[in-house]
């Protein structure tokens, strides 16, 4: 949002964003699939600082919060030593399986757009990479049978991905390429094809001046 300065040209995008996206993955084992819709929320504030002095490039970087939702039909249990990933079947016949994830993101972004101190409303394209730090975890299992909930999940706490932000004004597609393993390998041994599963989102961020 242009500032008040005594400087015509010195103003700053400092932004408040809000995202919703689509949650999939890449390098998944063919029988792992998803059902009903994964989701991501993520809302957090960018603090901008300008490299040129038409104020069009720079750099962005921020603090947020994400929640995320995954459903699927891969079961997560606990043993004495590590982790299991059971593959379910209709005839399992549960009712629900998600993972839930909260975490703390630190995003940082290469910014170009064609602002001025005049627009409000502009063309952009920020691009960049995110860290995000797990701190809460946890599967929720319904069948008729079983009611299970099993926290501190065998996921890497500490997770970084590509970002790419294209849109005008407040809309803005969004996407979101994980460059890390989703799964902690060490406590998932016997499940070797999971160990390169990472994280694609598609959605939108909404910037919020």
């Amino acid at each position: 949002m242009a500032q008040e300065s005594d400087s015509p040209i010195d103003y700053l995008e400092d932004q408040f964003y809000l995202g919703v996206s689509y949650n999939s993955f890449n390098n998944k084992p063919d029988e792992f699939s998803q059902n009903k819709f994964p989701y991501n929320i993520n809302v957090g504030f960018i603090r901008d600082i300008p490299l040129n002095i038409n104020r069009n490039f720079g750099i962005g970087v921020g603090l947020g919060y994400a929640f995320n939702n995954y459903f699927g039909n891969t079961k997560i249990v606990k043993t004495s030593d590590n982790f299991e990933l059971t593959t379910l079947t209709n005839e399992d016949n549960y009712s629900k399986n998600h993972w839930i994830t909260h975490s703390i993101e630190l995003p940082f972004q290469i910014r170009w757009r064609t602002s001025t101190i005049e627009s409000y409303k502009f063309w952009r394209i920020y691009t960049g990479i995110k860290a995000s730090y797990l701190f809460s975890t946890r599967a929720i299992f319904r069948s008729a049978s079983e009611k299970s909930t099993l926290r501190s999940l065998p996921l890497e706490k500490l997770q970084w991905g590509l970002t790419t932000h294209i849109g005008h004004s407040t809309w803005n597609l969004s996407l979101y390429f994980g460059i890390s393993s989703f799964f902690e390998k060490k406590s998932i041994p016997n499940h070797p094809f999971f160990h390169k599963t990472n994280e694609l989102k598609l959605g939108l961020i909404f910037y919020i001046f």
